[in-house]
């Protein structure tokens, strides 16, 4: 019997998060950490989730590699700080198929000093930007229309929560990239619960797509305020408000009102809550695919290095080419 083996380098929030997912799908998981003792976490989600398979903890990357094993999956999902280090020791292990948490890495240099790495290697990398997997969006998707998509947010972070949307109008839009139209940073940095030497950014910015989609992207750093994002696409608009439920409305079939007299005839449909996939179920879907069970929706590393260009493009108008985001 073929033992499925995952490599998580990370057990903080996020880790544990996927440890979660990971602990219904693997046969063997080993584990990267070397901040503090976790085993108490660890154990806790893995009773929870009824794992009977086993586990190691290890302190490196080099340790877990000197386990003997062959990884079939491996996911970064420790702090985008110093990733491309931890990156480059990953990529050595010859690992079919890795998962990068957003944001890749704290600079655009060092993003595509992540892209180079990949390039070298036979690797299906994907990262984690899981909006792409949510249903809801496949009647936005191929349909050769314009979509305008506004995003109004407190304090989630350029970084952290803004680049979930940019990398989602860049699948809306159908295109491979896009173009930073104009955009300026909040003075206020935003604190983060991952500790005390990370910042995120507010601010604003404009951003269209080579067939006229455009995404204008409003994070307030002095809002505590969640999102509402609004995506209209012809007949069709889709508000996300993710305290309340997300509603669709649509234009009657048959209908041919002159577009001034908006609003007529249309239907509302409400449907469930837009994070009602939560974070270990997306890791299960990406670890289905590693098995060949599924196709993932989650952007290859490429197609995520393209909306983190355009992140920078934001975030470089300060001055500066390397930021503190998680």
């Amino acid at each position: 019997m073929q033992v499925f083996n995952v490599l998580l380098i990370g057990a903080g929030r996020m880790g544990l998060r996927h440890l979660r997912g990971v602990a219904k799908e693997a046969d063997e998981i080993s584990i990267v950490y070397h901040h503090r003792n976790i085993d108490k976490e660890v154990r806790q989600v893995l009773d929870e989730c009824e794992y009977k398979g086993s586990l190691n903890v290890v302190s490196s990357i080099e340790m877990a590699a000197g386990l003997g094993n062959k990884f079939d999956a491996a996911i970064l999902s420790a702090t985008a700080e110093k990733r491309v280090k931890r990156f480059e020791k990953v990529i050595a292990l010859d690992i079919d198929h890795i998962l990068l948490e957003k944001p890749i890495e704290q600079s655009r240099e060092n993003v595509l000093k992540i892209q180079t790495l990949a390039n070298q290697a036979n690797s299906d990398i994907r990262c984690n930007n899981v909006f792409r997997e949510q249903p809801i969006f496949e009647d936005f998707c191929n349909t050769n229309s314009i979509t305008q998509m506004t995003v109004n947010a407190g304090a989630i972070g350029l970084g952290c929560g803004g680049i979930h949307w940019i990398d989602l109008a860049l699948y809306l839009s159908g295109e491979k990239s896009g173009q930073f139209v104009c955009g300026k940073l909040d003075q206020l940095l935003i604190s983060s619960g991952r500790g005390e030497q990370f910042k995120d950014f507010g601010g604003y910015g404009l951003f269209e797509f080579g067939n006229g989609s455009t995404l204008y992207l409003q994070v307030g750093a002095e809002s505590s305020s969640s999102v509402v994002c609004v995506i209209t696409q012809g007949h069709q608009q889709l508000v996300i408000d993710p305290l309340g439920s997300m509603s669709i409305h649509r234009r009657k079939e048959g209908v041919n009102h002159p577009n001034y007299l908006y609003g007529q005839d249309y239907v509302t449909r409400q449907v469930s809550n837009f994070f009602n996939i939560d974070a270990s179920v997306q890791t299960r879907l990406w670890l289905q695919h590693v098995k060949g069970g599924r196709s993932s929706k989650l952007p290859t590393l490429k197609e995520a290095v393209s909306g983190h260009e355009l992140l920078f493009d934001l975030l470089e108008t300060n001055g500066a080419k390397i930021f503190p985001i998680t």
